[in-house]
C-alpha cells in the first residue's frame, strides 16, 4: 500500500481520538487554570495540522492550477503551525513546575525565536522552495532547508525535556513518568522519518504523547483543587447534576458548608504560604473524618462542601453529630 494511505490512515485515527479528548475536555476542564488552557491549545492545533496534512494528501497528484494554488496555501499554514504544539507542550511544563504566568512570559519572549525563523522560511518558500515545492505535477516535494522545520519544532520538546529533568524534585512523582514520556513518541516517529522516505507519523504519534498526558495527569487535574487535591467547584456541580439524573430515589443528599475562620488573618499575618498550608490541613481532616464514598470539595477560596448520601434527615443529622 502506498505510503501516502498510510498517513492518511494514522491520521483519520489520530483525529478521531484527539476529538474524543477534547469534546470531553473542553466540557469538564476548568479554564481558569493556564495549564488546561494550554492543553487545550495543543489539542486544536494538533487537529488542525492533522486536518490540513490530510486534505493535503487527497489533492497530491490532482491536474490544475487551481489545485496548485490550494496545495501551496494548505502547505504554507501548514508548516506556520508546525512549531506551535512543541512551543505549547514547553508553556505547560513550565507552568507546571513554577504555576507563575508572569515568568512564562519572559521565557516565551526569547523563546519565540524559533518560531518567527519557521514562519520567515516557510513564507519564503512560496517563492523559493526552501522548505517545501510542488512540481507541474502537484506532488509535494521537501525543499533543501526543510531540516529547519523538525529542528524548530525538537528544539521546544528537548528544551521541555530538560526542565523536567532538572526540576524533577519540584514535581509531583505521579506526574513525572508521564511528563518524560511525552518526548519519547515523537522523537520515534522523527527516527523512523529519516529512514523511509515518504512516511508522516509525527502528528500521530504526538497525538500518543497528548493521549498519555489526558489519561495519567489532565483527566484527574481536570476535576481537582490542585492544591488541596479535594474535587472542585465545577465537580461540585456535575456531581449533583448526576446525582439528580441517575440516583434512585430511596436515598437523600445530605450536605455540609464549612469555612475557616479568620482565614484572612492567616493570610495576613502569617503570608499565603501558611494560608496554603491551613486549606491542606483543613482537606487532611476532611477526609479522614467522612467516609471514602462521601464527596468531598473545595468550592471556593476558604470555602468546603460535603455531600454524604442517607437513608433520611435523622440519619444526616446521627452522622454530623457522631
Amino acid at each position: 500500500m502506498n505510503l501516502l494511505v498510510y498517513t492518511l490512515q494514522a491520521n483519520i485515527y489520530a483525529l478521531i481520538i484527539l476529538s474524543i479528548i477534547f469534546v470531553n475536555f473542553r466540557k469538564r476542564a476548568d479554564l481558569t487554570n493556564a495549564s488546561n488552557r494550554f492543553f487545550l491549545i495543543m489539542l486544536k492545533v494538533v487537529m488542525a495540522i492533522l486536518i490540513l496534512d490530510s486534505i493535503g494528501i487527497s489533492l497530491y497528484g490532482l491536474a490544475g492550477q487551481p489545485i496548485h494554488f490550494l496545495l501551496i496555501l494548505l502547505t504554507l499554514i501548514y508548516y506556520l503551525l508546525n512549531p506551535l504544539p512543541s512551543l505549547f507542550w514547553m508553556a505547560y511544563v513550565h507552568y507546571t513546575i513554577h504555576r507563575s504566568e508572569k515568568r512564562l512570559k519572559k521565557l516565551v519572549a526569547v523563546a519565540l525565536l524559533p518560531v518567527y525563523l519557521n514562519s520567515i522560511l516557510s513564507i519564503a518558500s512560496i517563492f523559493t522552495g526552501w522548505l517545501f515545492y510542488f512540481g507541474a505535477d502537484n506532488v509535494y516535494q521537501r525543499g533543501p532547508l526543510f531540516v529547519m522545520v523538525p529542528i524548530c519544532c525538537y528544539f521546544y520538546i528537548f528544551l521541555s525535556f530538560v526542565m523536567i529533568l532538572w526540576n524533577r524534585n519540584r514535581i509531583r512523582q505521579r506526574d513525572l513518568l508521564p511528563l518524560l514520556f511525552f518526548a519519547l513518541p515523537p522523537f520515534l516517529a522523527g527516527v523512523i522519518q529519516a529512514l523511509i522516505y515518504g512516511l508522516a507519523i509525527t502528528w500521530p504519534a504526538l497525538t500518543i504523547s497528548l493521549l498519555t498526558i489526558y489519561i495519567f495527569i489532565q483527566s484527574r487535574t481536570m476535576n481537582t483543587d490542585h492544591l488541596t487535591g479535594l474535587y472542585n467547584r465545577r465537580e461540585f456541580d456535575y456531581y449533583l447534576e448526576d446525582w439528580m439524573n441517575w440516583h434512585s430515589k430511596k436515598k437523600q443528599l445530605a450536605g455540609f458548608m464549612l469555612d475557616l475562620d479568620r482565614f484572612k488573618e492567616i493570610n495576613d499575618n502569617f503570608g499565603h504560604n501558611a494560608g496554603d498550608r491551613a486549606l491542606i490541613n483543613m482537606s487532611e481532616i476532611l477526609r479522614k473524618s467522612f467516609r471514602n464514598t462521601d464527596f468531598i470539595a473545595r468550592i471556593g477560596g476558604d470555602e468546603f462542601v460535603v455531600v454524604l448520601e442517607v437513608d433520611d434527615q435523622k440519619d444526616s443529622m446521627g452522622f454530623w453529630s457522631g
